[in-house]
């Protein structure tokens, strides 16, 4: 059995603008960073996998010409939809005092945490074109044919779904993803 190397997707665009958003002259370097360090510890030839998301696609691409891997994208590896997200009217009309003072200062962090609160309460539909359940379990069910693969597997995503892995590896609850998802940077890499 390998390990299995998650990926956090270099700096990208104003996700306001499309949940779609491509890296920035920034987030390609962080890409082209990690890609060198991966290879550095002797991960030439490992198994790439990448979401289908630009950013996470871009990320995938320098990481699998570093260690001179061919790219297989995977969408279960996709990031939830942010904009739906925060941008759900129904999470605006519950969202909490605080949510709201941390509109008026601009905290999107606050905002995206209420609302990704809200989403993983919600029941299965919940008014989203993909709940909390369905998500956790893409993810997992990602995670789990990864890991039944032989050799190192590196995983080019973004951070609700390496949180969501660590999440599960801690007992799988809704608080422990929050806090996992929050603390995962630009270009980081988690050992699994």
């Amino acid at each position: 059995m390998g390990v299995i190397y998650l990926v956090r997707h270099g700096q990208a665009a104003n996700y306001s603008s499309s949940p779609d958003s491509p890296l920035t002259s920034a987030g390609q370097r962080q890409a082209d960073t990690v890609a060198a360090e991966l290879a550095r510890r002797g991960l030439s030839g490992a198994r790439l996998l990448h979401g289908g998301m630009k950013r996470q696609r871009q990320t995938g691409e320098a990481i699998a010409l570093a260690l001179g891997s061919e790219p297989q994208q995977d969408d279960r590896w996709d990031e939830y939809d942010y904009k739906e997200i925060v941008g759900n009217s129904r999470m605006r009309r519950l969202a909490s005092v605080n949510t709201v003072k941390s509109l008026a200062k601009g905290d999107t962090q606050a905002i995206l945490e209420d609302g990704l609160a809200q989403w993983a309460s919600t029941d299965s539909s919940g008014g989203y074109a993909e709940s909390y359940t369905r998500f956790q379990q893409r993810v997992l069910d990602a995670m789990s044919d990864a890991a039944k693969r032989d050799g190192d597997t590196v995983v080019a995503t973004s951070a609700g779904v390496i949180g969501m892995i660590v999440s599960d590896l801690w007992g799988g609850n809704v608080s422990n993803w929050l806090t996992a998802q929050r603390v995962v940077i630009n270009s980081s890499s988690t050992r699994c």
